[in-house]
């Protein structure tokens, strides 16, 4: 496959002495083309069949990206205001609901235990299914901010103005920097009875341990974006 050109060989003189270049290899196109015409004449049908398969995917492929829009992805067609929930194309319903989180380095033995134990029981009371979602959401320090205003123009102190213009500087830039891990839970129902029933049985359940919070239409809105487009941002949640 490898050919060296002896011609292009000429001796370099060092001192007293003659030194030959070192030969180096030079590729023949000719040596590999020839193998390759050997390859396809020894397997033409399965580089045949290699080549038919990617024309076939290309041809499925053409066209297919980007063609579907998020309504048509999404499963969710309607909400329901008077009920606060969401209406999947199959008429079914569900529901979305944060979970509190807790500090488990700091929590005791004991509470641990009962926390485990009333999750065990609404496993065993609930025969509905349920989703469990993690997701990081900008911090909101919105009612802090608020508190901090209201005292900032009550007082007509310049120390108090000077400090507590500090705190708020700090929490805005918390909230353009820091983000919080939230948890919520996927609620589903058959129909609109099945999905009251399966939601008060999550409330009386999860609640004897883990604080289950109603959140407004906008952040559950944004949730569902987030889902359906994993690589967007996220801005700050007004709730």
């Amino acid at each position: 496959m490898f050919s060296i050109d002896e011609k292009q060989l000429k001796p370099t003189e060092v001192g007293t002495k003659r030194i030959a270049p070192v030969p180096v290899p030079v590729e023949n196109r000719n040596d590999i083309s020839t193998d390759v015409q050997k390859i396809m004449e020894k397997h033409p049908v399965r580089l045949k069949r290699r080549k038919k398969e990617v024309q076939e995917k290309k041809s499925y492929f053409k066209g297919v990206i980007n063609k579907k829009g998020i309504e048509k992805v999404m499963r969710i067609k309607d909400y329901d205001e008077m009920n606060q929930v969401f209406i999947m194309r199959d008429d079914t319903y569900v529901n979305i609901f944060r979970l509190d989180s807790y500090n488990l380095v700091d929590i005791s033995d004991a509470a641990l235990d009962e926390m485990i134990a009333d999750y065990h029981k609404y496993i065993k009371a609930t025969h509905s299914p349920i989703k469990y979602v993690t997701m990081r959401f900008p911090f909101n320090a919105q009612e802090q901010i608020e508190y901090w205003k209201e005292k900032y123009y009550k007082s007509n102190d310049p120390i108090d103005h000077f400090f507590i213009g500090k705190t708020i500087e700090r929490l805005e830039e918390m909230e353009d920097n820091t983000t919080d891990i939230e948890y919520y839970i996927f609620i589903y129902g058959e129909t609109l009875q099945d999905y009251v029933e399966n939601e008060k049985t999550m409330k009386n359940q999860l609640n004897k341990s883990v604080r289950v919070m109603d959140i407004p239409f906008n952040k559950k809105r944004t949730i569902l974006f987030k889902l359906h487009n994993l690589n967007s941002k996220v801005i700050n949640i007004q709730s």
